[in-house]
C-alpha cells in the first residue's frame, strides 16, 4: 500500500498544472480571426469578380485585376487550409485536456481511497 503513495503523489503533482491551465484560447482566437479574414477576402473577391468580370480585357488594368484576384484566391485557399489545421489542433488539445482531467480525477480518487484506509 505504501509503495503506491509516491506514485500517486507524483501523478497528482504531474497532472496539477494540466488542471490549473485553462484551455488554450489562443487557438480559438486564431481560428476566429482566420474565419473573419476568409470572410473578408471572400467578400472582396466577390466584389472584384462582379465588378470586373465583364471588363477584364487584356489591358494592363485588367491584367493587374486578374493577378490580384488570383492572389486573393490563393490567400483564401491558404486561410481555409490554416482553419482546418487549427481546428484539428484545437480538437487535439481538447482531447488531451479531457484525458488529463480524467487521469487527475482517477489519481485523486485513488489517493483518497488510499488515505482513508
Amino acid at each position: 500500500m505504501f509503495p503506491r503513495r509516491p506514485f500517486l503523489i507524483a501523478a497528482l503533482l504531474a497532472s496539477a498544472p494540466l488542471l490549473a491551465q485553462e484551455p488554450t484560447p489562443s487557438l480559438e482566437q486564431r481560428l476566429l480571426a482566420l474565419e473573419r479574414q476568409v470572410a473578408t477576402l471572400d467578400t472582396r473577391l466577390a466584389a472584384v469578380s462582379t465588378v470586373g468580370s465583364g471588363s477584364l480585357a487584356s489591358s494592363e488594368a485588367g491584367l493587374r485585376a486578374q493577378a490580384r484576384i488570383d492572389r486573393l484566391e490563393r490567400t483564401v485557399a491558404d486561410l481555409s487550409s490554416e482553419v482546418r489545421r487549427l481546428t484539428g489542433q484545437l480538437e487535439s488539445v481538447r482531447r488531451d485536456t479531457d484525458a488529463a482531467q480524467r487521469t487527475a480525477r482517477n489519481a485523486l480518487t485513488t489517493a483518497n481511497r488510499a488515505a482513508s484506509r
